[in-house]
């Protein structure tokens, strides 16, 4: 029994199963991916335990065969190579999986960071009872459309404690429902942040970081912004607050340790923290409501969970999500104090980042990007070093991998990707070099199959293949000599022989590499219609005849448009257009605006239309 199931699982009909499910399930995820979003793909396929479970066997297969097959012997070497790559491989990628880390960091000129941002969620809980702490954090993979359930039990000193998943609601939109049967009291405030105005909502008994300040509403404590609703609203607070009224600018110091009036049309001001009041109910209700079910990182999502703890229940909403650190929700339940909350997380690098100058350049005549980079130094102890990160230039260091991501709006500040997966990586690119030698062995060993099916080849008669393909030749020349010839009448066109004595002229491109003409032509022609020839000219003669006459080539349609998104926007059928077409009647670049906001996203964060 148990050598016929050996034999089952070693056997290539089981293998050729597995390979076919992989495939499957990553195409499939592809398409999840581009309905929800990468986070979705990432909880119901990249993440999963059977997706896991299918490379593990997948490389049970590969080694059963390894054995069984006797590949340790110099005749199957090459076969040997194949597996080991394979298994290799899979074994880098279980490393980063499980202790690879990835993230952003943020860095303002002048300043240094050791921290950053994680890729990964998490559910952060901290129990205390004001003697011993109780700290855990679960990763978790969540989308709309999974199954999300999870529940964990801990045992904090002799307490006994549950939380458990309730609901997970992306792209959270909080919506304040008034005078409710059962609602409660409750105060609306607003926060100013970044120019936009963030909402906030305080209901009775609860308690609130915000900007690192504690705020309660009628449950007062120690170094806190105390609010109390009764018949109004009132504020006590151990320090000074200043407001300003919205209708006359005067403004008035709110002393500390005394009860104060708060009322609408004033702003309140301490420290690096305003909030206006923007409403007060009695009895109010707050409900989570999906915008959408597509996961978009820096969008806010809700997870709902509950928690026992010795027979007493309280449900909460924590807000977070991808690309920025979540605020904590603070709560005392059965004589402990709770600390949770979801989202990314802080994780720190062993050295600092110093960011002394970000550097942007634009095409020159425009307000776009053609490339930014980061001159930074990095501070490890009494180790200095300075290094310029930009896109193909990345800073290795220690193990972490810093690569220029994005920048902030007004370019004082950088973005950096952070990656720690030294051994992950390292073990991966193993995996390649054995795959790679092995593809060399392959055509130089006697003892393959693509030997044996060479030899063969060699004995068949090629005259027949030589006239398919002369004729296939004559069929797409034909074919393209006919293309657009109404526009091919209105060009000069440029003499075949004067392009090939042009071809060898040498220029210096726009980054100071010396190069013939017809490199740079043959760069310039594959880079915007992703074709070698156009209306059967070579590059050099396209690149002369733009120079000779612009006006002509530039009603032309020789730029490739594959994406529906930027045909649409474009307004053009067919899978091309002319330069032409990239302005408006009034000479203004119509991809402009959308230009800027692709730049401004992160790296992970750009789909096929921003690429």
């Amino acid at each position: 029994m148990i050598n016929r199931l050996l034999n089952f699982i070693s056997s290539m009909k089981f293998a050729a199963f597995l390979l076919l499910a992989f495939a499957f399930s990553i195409g499939y995820a592809t398409f999840i991916e581009n309905d929800f979003g990468t986070r979705t793909a990432k909880a119901l396929i990249f993440n999963s335990w059977w997706l896991e479970v299918i490379l593990i066997l997948l490389s049970i297969i590969l080694l059963l065969n390894i054995v069984r097959m006797k590949m340790f012997r110099r005749k199957k070497l090459t076969i040997l190579i194949y597996h080991l790559a394979f298994i290799i491989i899979i074994l880098g990628a279980g490393i980063t999986r499980y202790f690879g880390t990835e993230g952003m960091m943020h860095i303002r000129e002048g300043n240094i960071e050791n921290r950053y941002v994680s890729d990964d969620l998490y559910l952060q809980i901290k129990i205390d009872n004001k003697k011993l702490q109780y700290e855990y954090d679960k990763r978790l993979y969540l989308s709309a459309i999974s199954s999300n359930k999870f529940a964990i039990p801990i045992r904090f000193l002799k307490n006994d404690i549950t939380i458990k998943y309730v609901d997970f609601i992306p792209n959270v939109k909080d919506s304040l429902f008034d005078n409710i049967l059962n609602g409660t009291k409750m105060v609306h405030l607003v926060i100013p942040n970044n120019g936009n105005m963030q909402s906030v909502f305080l209901s009775d008994g609860e308690e609130k970081i915000i900007a690192n300040y504690l705020f309660t509403l009628n449950r007062p404590k120690e170094k806190a912004i105390n609010l109390f609703l009764n018949d109004s609203l009132s504020i006590v607070s151990d320090i000074d607050i200043e407001s300003m009224s919205m209708l006359d600018r005067g403004t008035k110091i709110l002393k500390k340790q005394k009860e104060n009036r708060l009322t609408k049309r004033k702003l309140y001001s301490f420290g690096d923290l305003q909030f206006v009041v923007k409403g007060i109910h009695q009895k109010a209700v707050v409900k989570s409501i999906s915008k959408s079910q597509k996961i978009v990182n820096g969008n806010e999502d809700a997870l709902v969970v509950n928690i026992n703890c010795n027979g007493e229940n309280k449900q909460f909403s924590l807000i977070g999500g991808s690309g920025f650190v979540s605020p904590k929700s603070i709560f005392t339940l059965a004589g402990l104090d709770f600390t949770l909350s979801y989202g990314a997380k802080y994780l720190q690098t062993p050295f600092y980042i110093e960011l002394e100058d970000f550097q942007l350049e634009r095409y020159p005549g425009s307000m776009s990007a053609s490339s930014f980079a980061s001159q930074v130094k990095v501070i490890d102890g009494n180790r200095v070093q300075n290094y310029r990160i930009f896109m193909n230039n990345i800073l290795n260091y220690e193990g972490y991998r810093f690569f220029q991501s994005s920048y902030d709006k007004d370019e004082k500040g950088t973005i950096l990707s952070v990656k720690n997966d030294w051994w992950g990586t390292f073990i991966t690119y193993i995996g390649y070099g054995f795959l790679f030698l092995g593809i060399i062995l392959t055509m130089f060993s006697t003892n393959t199959r693509f030997y044996t099916l060479t030899r063969k080849l060699k004995r068949l008669k090629m005259l027949p293949i030589l006239l398919l393909v002369n004729i296939s030749s004559f069929s797409s020349y034909a074919y393209n000599s006919k293309t657009n010839l109404d526009s091919l009448i209105k060009v000069n066109l440029i003499d075949a022989e004067h392009a090939k004595k042009a071809d060898y002229l040498l220029i210096q491109d726009n980054r100071g590499r010396i190069k013939p003409l017809n490199t740079l032509s043959s760069e310039f022609i594959r880079k915007i219609s992703r074709k070698k020839r156009l209306y059967n000219q070579s590059p050099t003669q396209i690149l002369l005849g733009m120079m000779s006459n612009p006006v002509a080539w530039g009603r032309i349609p020789v730029i490739k448009i594959s994406n529906p998104e930027l045909a649409q926007n474009m307004n053009v059928s067919g899978n091309s257009l002319a330069f032409i077409d990239l302005f408006d009647k009034n000479g203004e670049y119509k991809l402009k605006e959308f230009v800027d906001e692709a730049y401004k996203k992160t790296t992970q964060d750009r789909n096929n239309f921003d690429q």
